[in-house]
């Protein structure tokens, strides 16, 4: 069973959909952010921690394209660990996030990943 979660919500009445992030200077030596190695995240905890600040981070990239440019945009992110799709879309394709033929669509495709 796939839960599909939409931050939808979180845009009525003007609100940001994501919260804002400051970064320290005194956690990085000499204030400078350094390159991370992509590569696996073995740590549960952590892993869980990474996927969800930069599925916050994809979807606030979203939003900022689809205001500044005009576009279109739909997106879903699908969680291996926990079995949820997590989604972001414009009100032109809201409905394939909300209506039950959208969601059935999204399940079918991800079942047949799984097989």
């Amino acid at each position: 069973m796939v839960k599909v979660e939409s931050t939808e919500a979180h845009l009525e009445n003007g609100a940001r959909p994501y919260p804002t992030y400051i970064d320290d200077p005194e956690d990085e030596p000499n204030g400078k952010k350094r390159k991370l190695q992509l590569k696996y995240i073995s740590n549960k905890s952590r892993r869980q921690v990474t996927f969800s600040k930069r599925r916050i981070g994809l979807m606030k990239k979203c939003y900022e394209l689809s205001v500044m440019t005009g576009v279109n945009m739909l997106l879903l992110v699908a969680s291996t660990d926990s079995k949820l799709v997590y989604t972001f879309s414009t009100p032109k394709l809201r409905r394939f996030i909300e209506e039950n033929e959208g969601k059935s669509l999204v399940r079918n495709c991800l079942k047949k990943e799984d097989s």
